[in-house]
């Protein structure tokens, strides 16, 4: 085991010797990542703008899909960018940026080193070459079941905006080494993309491997973050997505298509043809799929047995007419299960009992003036029960701020294999309700956001502990002057039980680094509050980088479970949940000897004074990140 660990970490550094010159990001994601509740959000996020931060968006050339990748440009300040920059010809700086109205005046010096304006004769040479390779493993320490390292790679290829490429292996900690033929680690992915030269190209864009597909709100193909954990946390107004597909570049083993996909484009019309299969873990009874995981896990027994038994053949189409301030989708998806020895399945239920599913959608984004309208709704092909609808409308203003209500039905049979739509309910189905927001300016240099959604159940389901509940968000965000504080208060109530949390953090800049303190509070009636105390301090002196911070936490009597430290390291947004009641540690250790070659190791310990049922164990986490 350990020899092949020592040849894993001789297979990371081939790269040593080429470093030549590269762009390292010019600021740490912490500020940004500390806006995002959702994990998968923070991922995405995270992964967004550390390939941002090494190649900054050129303001003048960027397109409309390149600049909603900034969390804070939502769909109305894009729009009005682009109308300010075709009457303008040309930025001359990115602070031109707060003249145009709907411009985040809060977080405009956040985004400054993502964006850039380049020289007229350097856009035209834009088509440069890029590489990146990560690497990264997480090894147990005092491990006295010798459970063997988890160990992850990705390496990616760009060639400007027409070619790229990427290639990812992961082996979660606990699972055994695979033979050669099977690919040696429980996870590969590899996809490679064209796009067109500009609107006028007839084929805009072919992917070739593993790939994500997202349209309209989620419903049909929502391969993507959900709707509910980006606009709960805040970092978009609304989420509508236009039906692009994209590469796998994630580690996670699973919602994403195997295949390929081609987008033809004439004017205004574009047409993406899709097809592939998607490796399923399931538990299989009698022809049926009786049970689906999605945790991509392979290390005991019971998750050995049933990894891959199953795939669902897919193919579909998205037709869409896209217009700088509107754009119609209709969606198509086929699916067919069969088994590994390529025997007809049944798929689970809510699923009609058919070898082949079905299903197809509209979607609608519409824009005019300050007002915003978007929605998708699916055609009931299997009866009125199997309809789902999401629509929503918002409405975004300088001076009041931005104000957003949509509403939800997913019907009791709804069924959504690549969907991921905007549910409470873990099932995703027999769910109405709707949501309020609103998000803008108290006063100077401070930002408040109201969340509101009420939820419940279409027909009642006695597996389910409430059949109906209402979430509500107020949060309230201060920066300036070198500083951030935020103070978030949500309540999750339902007929039965009602959970409060409370969380306040300070974030400052001292001589050569950041400070940040906080604190959370969970309590519900009738059951033991839980809390936690945390500061975390970073420190960086040339190629050096230090960042260590001490987290109290009392989780204990049937509490609810606290978040721990969130330290960021690249590739790892995964945050350990803490139960029991004692301190966590958490140390990291930065070094950069040039611009291409970033190290960092992070070791986490945790003391308990009340030891859980699964306490967390101690961790040591290495990555390199090595860019030419």
């Amino acid at each position: 085991m350990y020899l092949r660990v020592l040849i894993s970490a001789l297979l990371v550094g081939w790269g040593f010797p080429l470093i030549l010159r590269a762009q390292a990001p010019r600021v740490a994601l912490d500020p940004w990542l500390d806006f995002v509740e959702s994990e998968e959000d923070r991922q995405l996020i995270g992964e967004r703008l550390l390939r941002l931060s090494q190649n900054p968006l050129d303001l003048n050339s960027a397109s409309a899909e390149e600049l909603s990748l900034i969390p804070c440009f939502d769909d109305f300040f894009i729009r009005n960018f682009l109308l300010y920059r075709s009457r303008m010809g040309r930025l001359e700086s990115v602070y031109e940026l707060k003249n145009i109205p709907g411009a985040p005046i809060l977080y405009l010096p956040l985004t400054e080193p993502y964006l850039t304006i380049l020289p007229p004769e350097r856009a035209q040479h834009i088509s440069q070459m890029r590489q990146e390779f990560y690497s990264g493993a997480d090894i147990l320490l005092r491990d006295t079941s010798r459970t063997t390292p988890g160990i992850g790679f990705r390496y990616s290829l760009e060639k400007g905006r027409e070619w790229s490429a990427y290639l990812v292996g992961e082996k979660d900690r606990g699972e055994a080494w695979l033979p050669l033929r099977q690919g040696v680690m429980d996870h590969l992915s590899f996809s490679v993309m064209h796009r067109g030269k500009g609107a006028a190209s007839t084929i805009r864009q072919v992917i070739l491997g593993d790939f994500r597909m997202t349209s309209g709100e989620g419903l049909l193909y929502g391969m993507g973050i959900s709707y509910f954990s980006k606009v709960e946390s805040g970092t978009k107004t609304s989420y509508y997505n236009r039906g692009t597909p994209k590469p796998h570049r994630s580690f996670r083993e699973f919602g994403y298509v195997r295949g390929g996909a081609l987008t033809l484009g004439h004017h205004d019309l574009s047409l993406t043809l899709l097809g592939g299969y998607l490796p399923l873990d399931a538990r299989l009874e009698e022809g049926r799929i009786s049970t689906l995981y999605r945790t991509g896990m392979h290390r005991t027994p019971r998750e050995i047995m049933y990894r891959h038994t199953a795939a669902a053949l897919t193919g579909g189409g998205y037709l869409a007419y896209d217009l700088p301030e509107m754009h119609l989708g209709l969606s198509y998806l086929s699916m067919k299960f069969r088994s590994k020895e390529r025997e007809a399945l049944i798929p689970p239920a809510p699923f009609p009992s058919t070898n082949i599913y079905n299903a197809a959608s509209i979607d609608l984004f519409y824009l005019r003036g300050p007002w915003m309208v978007h929605g998708e709704g699916t055609l009931p092909l299997s009866g009125r029960d199997s309809w789902g609808g999401i629509m929503g409308i918002g409405f975004k203003d300088d001076l009041w701020g931005d104000f957003s209500l949509g509403a939800r039905y997913l019907g009791n049979a709804f069924a959504s294999p690549l969907g991921m739509p905007d549910a409470h309910f873990s099932n995703g189905r027999n769910e109405k309700g709707f949501y309020l927001q609103w998000r803008g300016e108290v006063a100077r240099y401070l930002e408040g956001r109201v969340y509101y959604d009420r939820y419940a159940g279409i027909v009642e389901d006695p597996r389910r502990a409430s059949q109906r509940g209402q979430v509500l968000l107020c949060a309230l965000t201060h920066q300036g002057y070198g500083n951030i504080w935020t103070l978030r208060y949500r309540l999750r109530s339902s007929k039965e039980s009602a959970h409060h949390n409370l969380r306040g953090q300070w974030t400052g800049k001292i001589s050569s680094g950041r400070l940040k303190c906080g604190g959370t509070l969970n309590f519900a009636p009738a059951t033991h509050p839980s809390y936690t105390l945390q500061v975390l301090g970073s420190l960086k002196r040339k190629a050096m980088h230090l960042e260590g911070g001490l987290q109290y936490f009392n989780a204990t009597r049937g509490s609810k479970p606290l978040g721990s430290l969130r330290t960021y390291l690249p590739y790892h947004y995964y945050t350990p949940l803490l139960r029991g009641a004692g301190m966590r540690y958490s140390a990291i250790l930065g070094f950069r000897p040039t611009t291409a070659l970033d190290l960092k190791a992070r070791f986490s310990y945790t003391h308990y004074s009340t030891l859980p049922t699964t306490p967390l164990p101690t961790m040591l986490e290495v990555t390199l990140l090595y860019r030419l």
